[in-house]
């Protein structure tokens, strides 16, 4: 999981809203974590780690999460004229597709 710590890392050092962050390392592994736990919960994966094609959406997820610190309560909110509403499924989430269940 360090290496995807380091690549979050990097994103966030270019976003002015998120740069914040960048020291915290307890924060960021827990943002990594989070998104693992979702993608392989909707995936079904009890496997260890995640697998490996959905990195990039473990790195989406990852900031997804930490730009909605403060405000996870809210399905959407207005501040200052700006408007913002969540997706019920973020679209980093969207295209990791459930495995499908056959039935006999």
């Amino acid at each position: 999981m360090a290496g995807e710590v380091d690549e979050l890392r990097a994103m966030i050092a270019n976003i002015d809203d998120l740069q914040r962050y960048q020291e915290s390392e307890v924060l960021l592994n827990f943002a990594v974590s989070n998104a693992i736990d979702r993608i392989n919960a909707r995936r079904g994966y009890t496997g260890e780690g995640y697998e490996k094609q959905y990195r990039s959406n473990v790195i989406r997820g990852a900031l997804d999460y930490l730009g909605r610190l403060g405000g996870e309560e809210f399905s959407s909110f207005s501040e200052n004229g700006v408007s913002a509403s969540y997706k019920e499924v973020e679209s980093w989430l969207a295209n990791v597709v459930p495995l499908l269940k056959t039935y006999k």
